[in-house]
């Protein structure tokens, strides 16, 4: 029996939390540029903006040039030039995956000319830009420590023109005499002092000791309609109470009304006992589903 080979994952970081993971499970991670260090990504991102000659000087080159298995690219800071170069330099089928919403990454329309095979986590742009579907993935290896709960609700994440939102909600939950744990990075790190809500961004695993003291997760996405966000997979696989403004949460399997209170539909003087109440168990067969074996697998 001839052997498929594993896909080759192509991404912008391949020293990320999650690539590091892909990693461990026997797939390879690429990153797409050369140069990692913060140095490099800002005067590679000047020489994307002004439109340089030779691109190519930043692009990485060991990326399996002899494999002829899958490639899935994900969309994170992908040029089309860069799908130029990569398309000519390989002979494989290659997938291209939106892990961001289309409106926040780069078009379709840039896309189709080098790659034909266009998927994203949103079904909403599915819809839109005619694009084939694969969720949100997640890790079941990722686990939290058992802790105290010092916190009713945590958020954590950038600006993203949420701020003014964002402390609202902050504002509200305390009314309700809930413990909150907010968490506010600017978008780049240099508007840090600009804004005293503003900390600096932590690490996935400072991040995860958070969420462990926490009873829930905020979820603010920039367009209600969008896919799943990582936050309400962490909300799944970890057993944690979700608040989100994802309006479109209860067409999902794992949607139930006992784990995830939906902001502008749930009656918001309820959270406090909708927080006090148990996380109920989903259907394992259901939480798999949404682990990164089984989302490669659908590719």
């Amino acid at each position: 029996m001839i052997k498929t080979p594993s896909p080759i994952i192509l991404t912008s970081n391949n020293k990320n939390y999650f690539e590091i993971l892909i990693n461990r499970q026997g797939y390879k991670v690429y990153s797409i540029y050369r140069g990692q260090d913060l140095v490099f990504r800002n005067l590679r991102k000047i020489w994307f903006k002004t439109n340089m000659p030779f691109p190519e000087i930043w692009y990485r080159r060991n990326i399996g040039k002899k494999y002829h298995g899958l490639y899935i690219v994900f969309d994170s800071l992908v040029t089309e030039d860069y799908l130029k170069w990569l398309t000519q330099k390989l002979n494989a089928r290659m997938v291209f995956w939106y892990w961001n919403p289309v409106r926040n990454s780069i078009p379709p329309s840039e896309v189709s000319g080098y790659i034909n095979e266009m998927w994203s986590y949103s079904p909403d742009d599915c819809k839109k830009y005619d694009l084939k579907y694969n969720s949100q993935f997640y890790f079941s290896s990722i686990a939290l420590t058992k802790t105290e709960m010092l916190y009713d609700v945590f958020f954590l994440g950038r600006d993203k023109g949420r701020l003014t939102e964002l402390l609202e909600l902050k504002q509200k939950f305390e009314s309700l005499n809930l413990n909150v744990k907010f968490h506010i990075a600017p978008n780049q790190r240099q508007y840090l002092k600009k804004e005293r809500s503003y900390q600096k961004l932590i690490s996935y695993d400072s991040a995860l000791k958070e969420m462990a003291r926490s009873r829930s997760i905020l979820d603010i996405l920039g367009d209600p309609n969008d896919g799943l966000s990582l936050r309400a997979l962490e909300s799944l696989f970890h057993k944690r109470k979700l608040i989100t403004n994802c309006t479109a949460i209860v067409n999902y399997d794992f949607y139930d009304s006992q784990n995830i209170f939906i902001l502008g539909k749930d009656d918001i003087s309820y959270l406090p006992e909708f927080l006090e109440s148990s996380f109920k168990n989903i259907d394992p067969d259901i939480v798999s589903s949404y682990e990164f074996k089984n989302w490669i697998n659908r590719f």
